[in-house]
């Protein structure tokens, strides 16, 4: 077969495009409908099980399957296995400065493997991130063009679920239906209204339903965290004494296990669509509860290798999360995402 020949019709891509682009290889037995779906998530207008490319953006595009026989692998830098791709058309623009942005260090020597160059940037970056999620999703792996590096993603590594909804449960009966599945279920993070700050008596400001809390564990001491404790009750106190409407309330568990809910106005196209006759107005908040697992070290939740102590926490925690997930869907007629905004069958939970 001729290196830049055409592969088997007027529409496939020759050897040398494929091994010019970023390819996203997936198991044979992923169709094309299940990765179509998954795009549409996050670009409603991609249709590429009808028309085998989808846009990404004005300068990049998706396209596929490319279905690999055994002596072309090698020419397209594809390892032994892998036999459907999908080619990320778009040309590279590496950023050598974002590296520093990554703080997991085994994440930044990962990235600077496959991307000598830079990390992809602008419509590559998008590009290759819809990729990785994918592959992270699928099974699959991301093959990077020029190194020829195989990026395999940690395929469990996607654990916090959100539901959306046009209802709002509040947290006497979110708790009830919480209680049984998440142990030491209780409501005692500050409670505030949509883009308001907490309100209490201390000189500085806390706000618990922050992820920046974590790095407090290591900057405070005992004292410091039951103050911040009895601040959080206070002012849970003092609203629900005083008839506030809440915007935005939370449940903590056992396990570090966080469950917030608040109302969003910006969320993706298809969740709005899908709940769209809940609301009294389509361009109302939607209410967001977000099942998530705060850990003392944010960045064990970046890494694509986590410590074996981390993984088996997250494996412990995984089917509680996912029963809170269901529950909330179930209650509240709700659709589900996974924490890289794909879609859920709360079903499948």
């Amino acid at each position: 077969m001729a290196w830049f020949g055409r592969r088997r019709g007027s529409d496939e891509p020759t050897l040398e495009q494929l091994r010019r682009w970023h390819l996203l290889l997936l198991p044979t037995t992923v169709d094309v409908g299940q990765v179509d779906r998954l795009i549409r998530n996050r670009y409603p207008d991609a249709r590429i099980a009808d028309t085998r490319r989808a846009r990404l953006g004005r300068h990049a595009a998706i396209s596929g399957p490319h279905e690999l026989e055994d002596d072309e692998l090698r020419a397209v830098q594809v390892p032994a296995g892998w036999r459907t791709a999908y080619a990320l058309e778009v040309e590279a623009e590496p950023d050598p400065d974002a590296f520093e942005d990554i703080g997991d260090p085994v994440l930044r020597a990962w990235w600077m493997r496959a991307f000598p160059r830079g990390k992809p940037f602008r419509d590559e970056g998008d590009a290759v991130d819809l990729a990785l999620a994918l592959a992270r999703r699928l099974g699959g792996a991301v093959r990077a063009a020029g190194s020829g590096v195989l990026l395999e993603p940690d395929h469990d590594r996607l654990l916090d679920l959100t539901v959306w909804s046009g209802y709002w449960l509040g947290p006497d009966r979110l708790l009830e239906l919480l209680g049984p599945v998440l142990p030491g279920a209780e409501v005692n993070l500050a409670v505030h209204g949509r883009h308001e700050a907490p309100h209490h008596d201390t000189p500085w400001s806390v706000d618990p339903l922050d992820p920046l809390g974590a790095d407090l564990e290591h900057a405070l001491g005992e004292p410091d965290h039951e103050i911040i404790d009895e601040v959080a009750r206070q002012h849970d106190a003092r609203a629900l004494a005083g008839g506030v409407v809440l915007d935005g309330y939370a449940l903590t568990a056992h396990g570090s296990l966080v469950v917030e809910v608040i109302q969003e106005d910006a969320v993706p196209i298809w969740v709005r669509e899908r709940v769209s006759g809940q609301l009294l107005d389509a361009t109302n908040p939607v209410v967001t509860y977000a099942v998530r697992w705060v850990t003392h070290d944010p960045h064990v939740l970046e890494s694509e290798d986590p410590p074996y102590a981390v993984r088996l926490e997250r494996e412990r925690l995984r089917p509680q999360m996912r029963a809170a997930a269901l529950s909330i869907a179930e209650a509240s007629a709700g659709v589900v995402s996974d924490s890289a905004g794909f879609e859920v069958d709360r079903y499948s939970l």
